[in-house]
């Protein structure tokens, strides 16, 4: 399966697996049903999940899939605040940079339990995500990051082209020539 292909699967997949772990809590409505807040910053993305979401329910009768879409500029300060007000969504997304923060301050519950094929996934996706060798999240997409260079500017610089050895260090060396 292509690249293109993962992007479709994996968020069905993501879904029904962490939707499919988590307790949810009561709903003061109906005593009887259990609500599950899942907090993303894509409104481009969120219909996918809601009729995603629609199918779990109907395939997990008595449990509801509340969502709260917050823009990503805001996102992370809201989704702290919530943390910290022990009043964090059930589910939500959380992007490769910020993982580790949320893992080591016990945030996030380990998903060592739940079975999926990993060998499917990108080792070092599945790696960004795992924390002494336990995995805490499972991801949806994945980002390409791609380096442009004015290869004039460093030919009149004299220095040497970027490659997969430089540093950060190495970086800010290069940018005071």
């Amino acid at each position: 399966m292509g690249k293109r292909g993962w992007l479709l699967v994996i968020p069905v997949f993501v879904l029904s697996i962490v939707l499919g772990a988590c307790g949810g809590s009561g709903d003061a409505n109906n005593s009887d049903e259990k609500v599950i807040t899942y907090a993303l910053w894509d409104k481009e993305q969120a219909s996918v999940y809601q009729q995603l979401a629609k199918d779990f329910e109907k395939e997990n009768k008595g449990i509801k899939v509340k969502f709260e879409i917050t823009p990503f500029a805001q996102y992370f300060t809201k989704l702290e605040t919530a943390i910290t007000g022990k009043n964090a969504p059930d589910v939500f997304w959380v992007n490769i940079p910020r993982a580790p923060d949320y893992i080591n301050n016990g945030v996030l519950m380990p998903l060592d339990d739940v079975k999926f094929d990993k060998d499917k996934i990108p080792e070092q996706y599945l790696k960004a995500y795992t924390s002494d060798g336990k995995l805490y999240g499972v991801p949806k997409d994945f980002d390409t990051n791609a380096l442009f260079y004015n290869k004039t500017m460093f030919d009149e610089a004299g220095v040497s082209y970027p490659d997969d050895t430089w540093t950060w260090k190495t970086w800010q060396d290069a940018a005071k020539n």
